[in-house]
């Protein structure tokens, strides 16, 4: 519209005070129509902006209540899941606690069985161990009684006698039978030992021969007999008298 006007400013068809009266009324309605401009577009844009955010507030709620939804069901499931996992697993420990219950107490059932049998055993044997070793010891002591009875105590008498074999032994003198005739001091010797044996011997703490003996061994000395009636053998309770008549020349 200004430049439909221009001409008529710049004619001088009118005046200054109406040509600046035009001017100004046509600035005061350009600033009006740009006002009204603005005004309509900020009623647009405000519009606008509400129903953006309108969609924006609905859309971000249904996207959080949707969201929110999946979260409460996923929780839901996965307490269902858990609750049906406690209870399988309070079965299975219950089913487990029962097989132990049933295990430990036939166990214990057989052990207590075993038990008992071994005590049963064990009484068996020990009785059969008392009857064998109450039989052994009244078979030793009955041994023993006998064995003492039969017992020769060391004595003069029982080694005199014979009886205390074979502890008991006579000990000889062997003399050369040349030096033994023709040798005075031999022969006295010989002739002192067999006189004072009897008295000498006990000073020594030694059992003398009896008397029949020591007249066996006189006679066997004057009759000058050489020899042994061992014969090359260690014998044991052989008297004297047959040991004599047993030498040979």
């Amino acid at each position: 519209m200004l430049d439909a006007i221009k001409p008529l400013l710049d004619s001088n068809l009118i005046t200054e005070e109406t040509r600046q009266e035009i001017t100004e009324a046509w600035e005061a309605k350009l600033s009006e129509a740009r006002e009204q401009a603005r005004a309509e577009l900020r009623e647009e844009y405000a519009g606008r902006y509400e129903h953006d955010k309108s969609v924006m507030v609905e859309a971000l709620d249904k996207m959080v209540t949707e969201s929110l939804q999946a979260e409460i069901r996923e929780f839901a499931e996965e307490k269902q899941q858990l609750a049906a996992d406690r209870v399988r697993y309070n079965q299975r420990m219950k089913e487990s606690a029962q097989r132990f219950d049933q295990f430990l107490v036939g166990k214990l059932a057989e052990e207590i069985k075993e038990l008992r049998s071994d005590r049963k055993l064990t009484k068996e044997a020990t009785q059969r161990l008392e009857k064998f070793v109450i039989k052994a010891l009244a078979e030793e002591i009955q041994e023993f009684a006998k064995d003492k009875k039969d017992a020769v105590l060391p004595s003069e008498e029982t080694v005199m006698n014979g009886t205390y074999q074979p502890l008991a032994r006579p000990l000889f003198i062997y003399v050369n039978g040349t030096k033994g005739a023709f040798d005075k001091d031999v022969k006295a010797f010989v002739e002192y030992y067999l006189a004072n044996a009897p008295k000498l011997v006990k000073e020594v703490k030694y059992v003398p021969l009896n008397t029949t003996e020591y007249a066996a061994v006189s006679k066997h000395w004057q009759s000058k007999k050489a020899g042994t009636g061992f014969d090359g053998k260690n014998e044991v309770g052989l008297k004297i008298e047959d040991l004599i008549k047993r030498i040979k020349d």
